[in-house]
């Protein structure tokens, strides 16, 4: 799988780059409402004017880095599906035999779907958002440095229990996700068997045992998946609670600090929106990092056929010439 990665690695490099520059615009338009802000209190029109100007700029900005951003992450993306899909097609082709006849022709339409699925939305999705977020994380950190230790430290600490508890709990999400892939394929087979049986089902006259397999199978694999979606909500709800007491507590401290003196009121708006736009940043790395623990057993299952699937690669080819002569 890391081959795989490395293939996309100057598109990943892009990303990255795009992602650091997104992040630094984000993180301005804090510092642009602090000079819109301030400008008003100081009733100083010229710097209004270029305050204006700056918001206009912003939103150009924002808006044509952040397109691309999204364009090279699908590129990204769509080359990993293809050629992990490749090499799955290339598992099934050249896999011993008996090792191939262990598993159902619904596990194996199971690799094509769920694994991938799991795979994508899992893994491959949130370690780009990782990236993207971990910059705006550390811009908008080392901005509250500047205006507050206190701030500084208050977020950091929250941060890391945000991120410690989804580490911890983890664990759970893996062991569900990978019993609801095992249901997953015994219902694509109880399918599979259905449909390709079904002038013998009808001729036994066994439609009702079939139907109760099905309906058994289904409802099996529906419950886990709620069970599933209801535990990630519990947990992506503690790291929530934990951002809203950040803000809180930001508005708190820099309340105070501008009725002493010791902040302006730009300073306080200012603030107030970094806090606000770590938030989201925080809670998606938190979600991240446990959606990337709870895929680790299906990441580990596709790894392995993959990798057999890459061994063969060559032998693929070959044959890929051979048919192209045939037709």
């Amino acid at each position: 799988m890391q081959k795989i990665l490395l293939r996309q690695k100057y598109r990943i490099s892009l990303f990255v780059l795009l992602s650091l520059i997104v992040g630094l615009i984000d993180i301005s338009f804090a510092l642009i409402i602090q000079l819109f802000i301030n400008s008003i209190e100081n009733s100083k029109l010229l710097i209004f004017q270029i305050s204006v100007l700056l918001f206009i700029l912003f939103v150009m900005l924002n808006y044509f880095m952040t397109y691309w951003q999204i364009k090279f992450q699908s590129e990204i993306q769509k080359r990993i599906h293809i050629d992990i899909k490749r090499r799955l097609i290339n598992f099934c082709m050249f896999a011993d035999f008996e090792y191939f006849q262990e598993t159902s022709i619904g596990e194996k339409i199971n690799y094509f779907e769920y694994y991938m699925d799991v795979y994508e939305q899992y893994y491959l999705n949130n370690i780009l958002e990782l990236i993207a977020n971990i910059f705006v994380l550390i811009i908008g950190i080392s901005y509250l440095l500047s205006v507050s230790v206190v701030i500084t430290i208050v977020i950091f600490v929250l941060g890391i229990i945000s991120l410690i508890i989804p580490i911890i709990l983890g664990k759970i999400i893996n062991t569900m996700v990978d019993e609801n892939a095992e249901l997953n394929s015994k219902f694509l087979s109880t399918i599979k068997e259905i449909m390709t049986g079904m002038e013998v089902i009808r001729g036994y006259r066994a439609e009702e045992r079939f139907i109760t397999e099905f309906n058994g199978n289904l409802e099996s694999l529906e419950k886990n998946t709620q069970i599933l979606s209801v535990t990630n909500g519990k947990l992506n709800q503690i790291s929530a609670l934990i951002q809203y007491v950040m803000i809180i507590l930001c508005l708190i401290i820099t309340g105070s600090g501008v009725i002493v003196g010791n902040l302006n009121l730009g300073q306080l708006v200012a603030v107030t929106q970094v806090s606000n736009m770590l938030i989201m940043p925080m809670q998606q790395i938190g979600m991240a990092i446990l959606d990337i623990g709870g895929s680790k057993s299906i990441r580990e299952k596709l790894n392995n056929l993959v990798n057999y699937g890459d061994d063969h690669n060559c032998c693929l080819e070959k044959c890929e010439e051979k048919i192209e002569s045939i037709g």
